[in-house]
Order: C-alpha cells, then structure tokens, then sequence
C-alpha cells in the first residue's frame, strides 16, 4: 500500500527548507564582508535546490491530481 503526503505537509516541508535556508545564510554570513555574503547565499542556494524542486515537483503532481478528480 503506497503512502501519500498530504499537499499541506509538502507545503509545511517548503516553508521548513525556507527556513533553514535563511537560518543557513544568516549564521554563516555574520561578520562577513558584502562579497562574501553574496557568494555564499549563492553556493547554499545551489546545494538546497534539489530538495526544494523535489518538493515543488511532488506539490505540482498533487495539484494536477486535486484538479483531475
């Protein structure tokens, strides 16, 4: 039997990676120059992109499932 995730917890899994991207960038930039701050947003938000298309593409689906039935 397959398990399905409602589209409130993908939402909840969003806003959770959201914030952990921020928590991310704030910590490792405090006391860092402009240049560094950029970069670093940059290289965090490359890393983090995997999970959140996974998230977006599993909220997409249920979408599209929601408006077919």
């Amino acid at each position: 039997m397959k398990k399905t995730i409602s589209m409130k917890n993908y939402i909840k899994l969003l806003l959770i990676d959201l914030a952990i991207w921020v928590w991310f960038i704030v910590l490792y930039n405090l006391g860092r120059d402009e240049e560094a701050f950029w970069l670093s947003t940059l290289i965090i938000t490359i890393g983090m992109l995997p999970a959140n298309m996974i998230i977006v593409k599993a909220l997409i689906e249920k979408y599209k499932d929601k408006e077919s039935a």
